[in-house]
């Protein structure tokens, strides 16, 4: 019987406490508004991330351009080094802000036409008596530095055959 009683008293004494929902919204927003703030800090940093990617791709693609004349590597590289010293710092000079650094790379190789994926010299005599292939690989090797994020490696590869 006190048992009972005591769950009466307890019933009773809840039932005299306020309902009101006043600051609930509140206490809601205190809990997801941390969320909301690192989901879009790490939104800004993945987007800033794909910019510098994309800033890379159009220094390749200005190297390709260089690349299709076949005028050799050295001019390939003097044409991607002139192209990124806008966005970037080039190798391993003095960073500046604003500026990730990156290392560029040139190679240009010769391959027969039966084995496109085997490099050979390029004065060598194909066995289908074609000459042989010239190709350019052009890359660019960078890393973004997030705020928020861990480091992002970024190293995207343009192969292009000479016509």
């Amino acid at each position: 019987m006190n048992v009972l009683k005591r769950r009466m008293a307890l019933g009773t004494a809840a039932s005299a406490l306020p309902r009101g929902e006043d600051g609930f919204s509140a206490m809601e927003f205190g809990i997801v508004a941390p969320f909301l703030v690192i989901g879009f800090l790490s939104m800004v940093d993945i987007g800033l991330a794909v910019y510098q990617r994309m800033t890379m791709d159009h220094v390749l693609r200005a190297g390709v351009q260089s690349a299709m004349a076949d005028q050799g590597a050295d001019k390939v590289r003097r044409t991607l080094e002139a192209s990124a010293t806008e966005h970037f710092t080039l190798g391993g000079g003095t960073p500046v802000v604003g500026k990730p650094p990156i290392t560029l790379s040139v190679r240009r190789y010769c391959a027969c036409p039966e084995t496109p994926t085997t490099q050979t010299a390029c004065s060598t005599v194909c066995p289908s008596r074609q000459p042989t292939l010239a190709f350019y690989s052009l890359g660019a090797t960078g890393r973004y530095s997030g705020s928020f994020m861990p480091d992002i490696p970024l190293n995207p590869v343009v192969e292009v055959q000479v016509r």
